[in-house]
């Protein structure tokens, strides 16, 4: 059967309309669009408009032409009705449910479509276009089909009269849309004429599949526009957000460099602080009694009966200082020592215990378990007195008047070697724990202790890779861990 022109000119728009939905469905897929994808079956419901309008001048069969006839006005009513959902979204819902009415009589159409001897009577009727040299074949249509066409016409005037309205008050993009709908209202209106008129005189061929390929055009012309000022918006949003992202970071590194100044500063006024406070009280002593023995020798010539007794204090007194300044200076070596070699850890350990026995309380037990052949990275010495200053503060722990007692233990667990040293005393709470570490805090009475060597014997263990780790309960005792790094024992017979 060979293609008239017509249908071809029919085929072509099909074709044309079915690109526009592939640009659609492109563009509608980027985000802050998708949810508009619905928009891709209008150029699809133009596009099979346009296909049906070929058998129209191809010769095909009566009851084959009302079948195409029902699927080519159901098209035209979901085009109607996409554009009306359309027109919704973009200037503002119908009064008064207008758009459920108008959907609701789309729907009614589309019923009558395609419902047998509802729209179509099943004859055909011919319509020519002397001039141009056309001769169609048209179903011809029932009262009831008349007026369902006529539904698509009113649709197609409600949009109109509303993007009328719209093109009057301004609205973005309001006139392009005026001027696809008035384009397919015109040929909706011609092809209407020539299809429902059949004795008419014909002076133009039916135009509706080259106007819904058009106004699709004009549909996807609008889209990418809105688009691509969606992507400068975009852009010049990005370009704001980098700038402000920009400025934001560098207020923040601005106020993290505060930040750690003022802790740095705080960190020194504490320790400061603490210093003032250890060292007044021994420099006080010693001050006064030195001005009590030189007064007493400037009145009476010779020393007081009790210038042994203040000078003993004195000599305490400077000694004390002379310990506070020592362990200052510990921790302040602390980061500088030498990377350390293996070592016995049972050696270390039984060493500390044996020190720890001397003058020992009586009533407090000493347990020891640490098997040979257990290695570490360390210093002997260094955990010697790590574990000599936890031991004493675990007796110290023990309230007087009660038996207690105190373990020393070192195992191997992965890598790491732990030295425990527990006891049973009257334990801490948990804030007492989190401040065991910060320089001059202790919970001894004042001048039992200067509150330096947990702080200093952390100091010492991480400059070596080790830790410590404090655990206790108030009433259950404290356990204090030292975590030294494993070596296997060739390591330490090696060195």
């Amino acid at each position: 059967m060979p293609l008239t022109v017509p249908a071809f000119v029919s085929a072509l728009s099909a074709l044309l309309a079915l690109a526009t939905a592939a640009s659609f469905l492109g563009v509608l897929c980027a985000p802050r669009w998708r949810q508009h994808r619905w928009l891709v079956a209008k150029p699809i419901c133009a596009a099979l408009y346009a296909a049906c309008d070929i058998p129209l001048t191809s010769g095909w069969s009566d009851g084959a032409l009302i079948r195409v006839n029902s699927i080519q006005l159901t098209a035209a009513a979901v085009f109607c009705l996409i554009w009306l959902r359309y027109a919704e979204e973009d200037l503002g819902p119908l009064p008064r449910h207008g758009f459920r009415a108008m959907a609701l009589l789309l729907g009614a159409a589309v019923l009558t479509f395609w419902a047998p001897g509802a729209a179509f009577t099943g004859a055909v009727h011919a319509q020519a276009s002397p001039w141009a040299g056309i001769s169609y074949r048209f179903s011809e249509f029932t009262p009831a089909g008349e007026g369902a066409t006529a539904v698509l016409l009113l649709a197609l005037l409600v949009i109109v009269v509303r993007y009328a309205s719209a093109a009057v008050r301004r609205v973005d993009h309001a006139l392009p849309q005026l001027a696809a709908a008035v384009l397919v209202s015109i040929a909706a209106c011609n092809d209407s004429l020539v299809a429902l008129v059949p004795d008419v005189r014909v002076h133009f061929p039916v135009l509706l599949d080259v106007g819904l390929m058009l106004a699709g055009v004009f549909k996807g012309a609008l889209l990418v526009q809105r688009w691509r000022s969606d992507m400068v918006a975009l852009a010049t949003l990005s370009a704001e957000l980098e700038s402000r992202v920009e400025q934001r970071s560098k207020e923040l590194e601005q106020a993290m460099r505060a930040l750690s100044r003022t802790e740095r500063l705080a960190a020194i006024g504490r320790l400061a602080a603490g210093m003032a406070h250890e060292i007044n009280n021994p420099a006080a002593v010693v001050s006064s009694n030195l001005d009590y023995v030189l007064e007493c020798r400037a009145r009476g010539g010779e020393l007081p009966a009790d210038a042994g007794e203040a000078l003993t204090e004195a000599r305490e007194g400077v000694r004390r200082i002379t310990d506070i300044v020592r362990k200052l200076l510990a921790g302040a070596k602390a980061a500088r020592q030498e990377d350390a070699r293996g070592f016995s850890v049972a050696d270390a350990v039984h060493a500390a215990a044996d020190r720890v026995r001397v003058g020992m309380r009586p009533d407090v037990d000493l347990l020891v378990e640490a098997p040979a052949g257990l290695t570490a990275r360390g210093s002997a010495a260094l955990l010697e007195q790590v574990l000599v200053d936890l031991a004493g503060n675990g007796e110290e722990a023990v309230p007087q008047g009660r038996a207690g007692s105190l373990r020393i233990s070192a195992a191997q667990e992965g890598d790491k070697v732990l030295v425990r040293v527990r006891d049973d005393g009257s334990g801490m709470d948990e804030r007492t724990v989190a401040r065991l570490f910060e320089p001059f805090f202790s919970t001894k009475p004042v001048g039992k202790g200067t509150g330096l060597s947990l702080a200093v014997a952390l100091a010492l263990l991480r400059s070596i890779g080790g830790d410590l780790r404090v655990e206790s309960e108030p009433g259950r005792g404290t356990t204090a861990t030292v975590v030294l790094e494993a070596l296997p024992s060739t390591v330490r017979a090696a060195a």
